[in-house]
């Protein structure tokens, strides 16, 4: 299983998802990259090595469409510039899983 978690901030969140699909590929991203490095730090103390983290902004997503078996967003439109009020707001979040993921 894919898993792209969307605005990972911390990563401790995110870590758990990581576990939960431990045999699967997980992708955190968020636009700082302080946030980016205390994820990969709490990562590497998880020990997981099928977590990866990265700077990368939700409205031009680095990934292939259909890509991930689940796209994850919980903070992105609560700290983003970007008015929104769900994942359906955010271009391309969508495109990225699936269809039927």
């Amino acid at each position: 299983m894919r898993v792209l978690d969307i605005s990972c901030g911390l990563g401790s969140i995110s870590v758990g998802l990581a576990a939960s699909v431990a045999l699967g590929e997980f992708r955190g991203i968020d636009m700082e990259q302080l946030q980016i490095d205390v994820a990969t730090s709490v990562d590497q103390e998880a020990g997981l090595p099928n977590a990866l983290f990265q700077v990368a902004d939700a409205l031009d997503l680095p990934f292939p469409d259909n890509y991930y078996d689940a796209v994850l967003q919980r903070n992105y439109c609560a700290h983003s510039r970007y008015e929104c009020s769900s994942r359906r707001d955010v271009p391309g979040i969508e495109t990225r899983r699936y269809p039927g993921g």
